[in-house]
């Protein structure tokens, strides 16, 4: 399948008028519904819990949805008017995700931990990142093989660290429009910042983080993997479709009511035009059969290529009736 094909086919998925931001039975099956125990909780999460099981309690995935269509929304339209993005989040099940998704759409992430400063102390924030983008430029100019096995071992040890810090910070030249946070509890230097830089801040919430201090706030359960890949892919999907890129979610089954996945799409896709390419060879080559045969009817089977006219096979009786006529000629 050629590459306007392709693009054809996402941006018709990717526009369509089906397209879901996220289900009640995803957010079910992600765990997003779990809270901390009910010793744990922060007051101010009342109007998000919905009850309390064997001392932990339920969140009200009724507003947890209403919140990320909210959420999706503003980040949306911060992006279309050309903001950038920092996702932020250290967790060990979070960090790969994060990396992954943040890089699909091309903005900043921050997964190995939170360098106090990066948004209130820029400049030096900015020092770093150069220093690290002119050692990787040596690294991949091969300087390293100019130099003793000591400054080897000492230059790759240097680089290793500043990689894990700033790997996803190259260009953080300037502010980002929007921060978003897994798990303000853990990353709460990382919200003071946001918030003394007046950048919006979106972000999940368990039931023992404060609500408050979060602009676009998404109540959920920030412990579970599943729950906090699906959360991201969301707000990444969102980034996505404001830059004409593939979502993860294409559209929603009108008859199953299932969600449909852009990799379930172009899979599909490109089965039905194989399947439209062996039908067009299928009937291009009973055509040729078919045209084949008239020839052969009408003017009987053709010579091979190279045969003279006086080497091609003879109708049965016609080299006999040849001869008969020479000796006739020689009678005479």
């Amino acid at each position: 399948m050629s590459e306007e094909k392709l693009d054809e086919t996402i941006e018709s998925v990717t526009n369509s008028s089906n397209k879901p931001i996220v289900t009640i039975k995803q957010l079910l099956e992600a765990g997003a519904h779990y809270g901390h125990p009910t010793r744990r909780w922060n007051p101010s999460m009342k109007e998000y819990i919905y009850s309390a099981e064997k001392g932990y309690h339920i969140i009200n995935l009724q507003k947890t949805r209403a919140k990320i269509i909210e959420a999706y929304d503003a980040l949306s339209d911060i992006v279309q008017k050309g903001g950038k993005v920092l996702f932020v989040g250290t967790k060990k099940y979070a960090s790969t995700k994060i990396k992954e998704e943040a890089t699909r759409c091309g903005f900043f992430f921050v997964t190995n931990r939170w360098l106090g400063g990066t948004l209130t102390n820029l400049k030096t924030i900015q020092n770093r990142v150069r220093y690290f983008n002119q050692m990787e430029t040596k690294k991949e100019t091969g300087y390293i093989n100019t130099i003793s096995k000591k400054e080897q071992a000492a230059f790759k040890k240097e680089y290793e660290r500043l990689e894990k810090n700033f790997e996803g910070l190259k260009q953080f030249m300037r502010l980002p429009q929007a921060i978003v946070i897994i798990d303000t509890v853990k990353e709460n230097i990382a919200l003071k910042e946001a918030k003394k830089s007046g950048i919006p801040v979106f972000a999940t919430a368990n039931t023992s983080a404060n609500p408050d201090l979060i602009d676009y706030v998404i109540p959920m359960n920030d412990d579970s993997e599943k729950s906090i890949n699906l959360i991201i892919s969301l707000l990444v999907d969102t980034i996505a479709e404001s830059q004409s890129m593939p979502t993860s979610v294409a559209h929603v089954d009108e008859v199953s009511g299932d969600t449909i996945t852009m990799e379930e799409v172009i899979v599909e896709y490109r089965k039905q035009r194989e399947r439209e390419k062996i039908k067009k060879q299928k009937e291009a080559r009973e055509a040729r059969e078919a045209r084949e045969a008239m020839l052969l009817k009408k003017y009987g089977p053709r010579k091979p290529r190279g045969m003279k006219t006086e080497d091609a096979p003879k109708e049965e009786g016609e080299e006999e009736t040849v001869v008969e006529e020479v000796e006739e000629g020689k009678g005479e």
